[in-house]
């Protein structure tokens, strides 16, 4: 027998052999291959103005649409606290401000709390940011690993990535860059808030030098990025949007909407918005007409659209690689609402309210494997670490007061969730509290302490299956005294 027919023979009666290592060999990277992550995070979205929810208004967002109909869609999704920084920690976190210490803009995390990030970059994830974080100080990164930080409130200290960046590209065009936006924080006009102009206007630049299109490009490129050059550790990327904060302002290309068409929400009435422009509870001043609100709702509309529009292209690109697609799970959420007109609250900050269009959010999650559908049961943003690190393999800290999402993903009995779990939103200010929300099952309860001192304590219940727009107060009805 020739030497290379004793080589075949041998390779033959081992051949089961090498298959079964094989096998086990690709079994082992399938157990061991980790998730992706990716936040897609954009700022102040009333979580009705999306056109799947069938509550938009004639909103279009084809691109969150698609999302939705490819996600588990959340149909009754909380803000842990309706304000930018203090929800946004809740995200990094897994706590709520009063255990994370952020109870308002501009606060320094408590030193003693882990964050999500610290977390996935300990355990070999590549953690990103881009866009906006809100830390303070702005300097701080509490575990992302790249950073390319665009605060919209920008001025000298240099906290955003995207200004300087704007000014070579604008002045490519020859565009005055301090145009984009009109005012920044340092020197803005005087009583903005009361002036529709200051708070909705159209851009005159090309859509390619805003910001959510620069997130978009620098997202993508991380990706691309990571894929090239650490192609066999998985990532964290927290893709963060202004959009559509206020100031809203729109491109032409999506400025499409008419101020007339914008229909008035039937909780807004002329003595509730006469209320909220000297003061009511809201403390608020703003003296904004009907059709001023109109004209802001429309731009409103416009910068979702846009919005939208930047959203797709991430999407589409993360659609373009099968293997990214596989292995990546999505959520999309928003940091709190925009009471956007609702109860006559026409405008100041649009937020810091427990009515549904202040703390209801967006929140989609789509887990690559699992059927997509709507879900009635209420989740917040405090369960979105505990969802990752699970995800992960990471043991999540004993204390995380949130929700591994799997477990709701994947039960058949989500009608025992939907009764019996209570999600809570916070806002601490004056202490101890000024608002306090719990939503269980269908109903909404809310104890406003704003005045202080509990001297002027008003309760609020509403029945959020019948009264969608929380127009009748059930606290002080008969029957109601306990559920």
């Amino acid at each position: 027998m020739t030497n290379m027919k004793k080589q075949h023979l041998i390779f033959l009666r081992q051949l089961p052999l090498y298959l079964l290592v094989v096998l086990l060999l690709s079994c082992k990277d399938k157990a061991t291959e980790r998730p992706n992550f990716i936040i897609i995070f954009d700022d102040q979205h009333n979580s009705k103005h999306m056109g799947w929810t069938g509550l938009g208004d004639g909103v279009k967002t084809p691109n969150i649409d698609r999302l939705a109909a490819e996600s588990i869609a959340f149909t009754n999704a909380y803000t842990s606290n309706p304000v930018c920084a203090p929800a946004r920690h809740s995200v990094y976190t897994g706590q709520y401000a009063s255990r994370h210490g952020v109870i308002l803009n501009d606060r320094p995390l408590a030193d003693d709390v882990p964050t999500m990030m610290e977390l996935l970059a300990e355990s070999g994830y590549t953690t990103a940011n881009v866009g906006k974080m809100h830390f303070a100080p702005y300097n701080e990164r509490h575990g992302f690993q790249y950073v390319l930080n665009h605060e919209f409130f920008d001025n000298d200290a240099g906290i955003s990535h995207f200004r300087p960046w704007l000014d070579r590209e604008a002045k490519k065009i020859g565009l005055q860059a301090e145009r984009y936006p009109k005012w920044n924080q340092s020197s803005p006009p005087e009583k903005w808030t009361s002036d529709v102009n200051s708070l909705s206007f159209v851009h005159d630049i090309p859509i390619e030098l805003t910001s959510e299109h620069w997130v978009t490009d620098n997202s993508i490129a991380f990706i691309e990025d990571q894929l090239k050059q650490r192609p066999d550790q998985p990532f964290f990327l927290h893709a963060s949007f202004f959009a559509p904060h206020h100031p809203y302002g729109v491109v032409e290309e999506f400025n499409t909407y008419k101020p007339e068409d914008m229909i008035i929400p039937p909780s807004w009435t002329e003595e509730k918005a006469d209320d909220f422009r000297k003061g009511g509870r809201s403390h608020d001043h703003s003296s904004l007409s009907k059709e001023e609100y109109q004209k802001i709702k429309a731009t409103y509309f416009g910068f979702i659209s846009q919005l939208d529009f930047e959203i797709g292209r991430l999407l589409n690109y993360i659609d373009s690689n099968d293997k990214l697609a596989r292995n990546t799970i999505i959520i999309f959420i928003s940091d709190h609402g925009d009471r956007m007109g609702e109860h006559g609250m026409l405008y100041k900050g649009g937020k810091g309210a427990m009515l549904e269009g202040s703390v209801g959010i967006p929140f989609m999650l789509k887990w690559p494997g699992e059927t997509p559908r709507m879900e009635k049961t209420p989740v917040s943003l405090i369960d979105i670490m505990p969802t990752f690190l699970n995800a992960a393999g990471i043991k999540p800290e004993s204390d995380l007061p949130g929700m591994d999402l799997k477990t709701l993903v994947q039960s058949n009995d989500t009608e025992n969730t939907w009764q019996n779990r209570t999600v809570i939103s916070e806002w601490l200010t004056p202490l101890p509290f000024g608002y306090i929300m719990a939503r269980k099952g269908k109903h909404k309860f809310v104890a406003d302490n704003s005045k202080g001192m509990f001297s002027e304590m008003h309760y609020e219940l509403y029945d959020m299956e019948t009264d969608t727009w929380e127009m009748d107060n059930l606290a002080y009805q008969p029957g109601y005294e306990t559920l």
